[in-house]
């Protein structure tokens, strides 16, 4: 992965060096790759030597062991996708996740940074993403018809390390008894109710709820939402509330992701959602029973992905859809007559 599509540099002494290098990765192919990626980058006739001599060789070489060699790997990354990466902690082992989410909760967390008033948030977090994959941080790709990265896992041992270099900042909760009061970014998915007592963190930026079958009560939902005033993700797919707190608009004035999709009891959003005026990402698909979206949906004057892929409930658009001008994703159009066309960028 070091040399260039695949070969072998003719100076010999390079490709000794690159033998060694491999030789002190101890036969693991996880850590041959990462440390491939790092080396593409470096000059393999000024770098290589002084990577192996003075980096890789103070780690001790032990197979049963690799998190030390492959934190190499990631102490050369940019901060900007150091953050990125250990985010990804938040999804337990094995999780195969979308791009699309990850780029989208990245942007509401800020970690994307424009250089530029013509890029696109989109555009960099997936330049974001494919660097990772490429640094061998991403695995187990799945690609759509056009060959474009949709779906893709993260190694055990790449978990791992995500999880150590996140600390306590970042945590997947198996209980319910304790939170870290420097944690920022929560994920739930090993018990199946929520209660209460989570909402003795105020300071709380993420809320992820990947459990399918988690339970949610109405006061538990308004008591959240009255302590994280600072959230800027909110995933509640596949919770089944009858319907959603008016509490949610007023409280999480921060709010720039909200999943509720997957929830066919949901026949109506509540108004007050029309005040998230930071709210990016609205993911609403197969939301089966959802009649209709918030008449005052215009005000949301930041919203760029709105996903109501299999609403078939949806009975009309309202009137504003296109003053939303940084509007980039409407999954579906519903004409008034009440059939359905796809519309999948505008």
């Amino acid at each position: 992965m070091a040399f260039e599509e695949g070969k072998e540099p003719e100076n010999t002494s390079i490709v000794k060096i690159g033998r060694e290098i491999v030789a002190k990765c101890v036969g693991v192919p996880l850590a041959i790759r990462t440390i491939g990626g790092l080396l593409y980058f470096k000059n393999p006739e000024t770098e290589w030597l002084s990577f192996m001599t003075n980096e890789l060789s103070r780690i001790p070489q032990n197979e049963n062991d690799i998190i030390p060699t492959l934190k190499l790997s990631y102490d050369k990354l940019p901060s900007h996708l150091k953050q990125c990466f250990a985010y990804c902690s938040l999804f337990p082992k094995n999780y195969e996740f979308k791009k699309s989410t990850l780029i989208y909760l990245w942007m509401a967390q800020g970690f994307i940074l424009v250089s530029n008033q013509h890029q696109e948030l989109e555009d960099i977090g997936h330049d974001y993403f494919m660097d990772l994959l490429w640094r061998s941080f991403f695995q187990e790709v799945k690609v759509d018809e056009s060959g474009d990265v949709i779906r893709c896992k993260m190694h055990d041992l790449m978990h791992d390390l995500a999880t150590s270099v996140a600390g306590s900042l970042i945590t997947t909760l198996d209980s319910i008894d304790f939170i870290d009061e420097k944690t920022r970014h929560v994920s739930i998915d090993s018990f199946p109710v929520v209660t209460t007592s989570l909402s003795t963190s105020t300071r709380i930026r993420t809320l992820l709820l990947l459990r399918e079958g988690l339970s949610m009560t109405e006061s538990t939902c308004d008591a959240i939402f009255s302590s994280f005033q600072f959230l800027r993700a909110l995933d509640l797919k596949d919770l089944e509330l009858d319907f959603v707190p008016t509490s949610i608009g007023y409280k999480l004035k921060h709010l720039r992701y909200l999943d509720l999709s997957h929830d066919n009891r949901i026949i109506k959003l509540p108004d007050s959602i029309t005040s998230l005026q930071y709210l990016q990402t609205l993911r609403l698909s197969f939301c089966r029973s959802l009649e209709e979206l918030p008449s005052d949906i215009k005000k949301l004057v930041n919203l760029r992905h709105l996903e109501i892929d299999v609403c078939n409930a949806l009975k009309y658009m309202p009137r504003g859809l296109g003053e939303l001008t940084n509007l980039q994703t409407l999954s579906q159009f519903v004409i008034p007559s009440g059939s359905v066309s796809r519309i999948v960028v505008i």
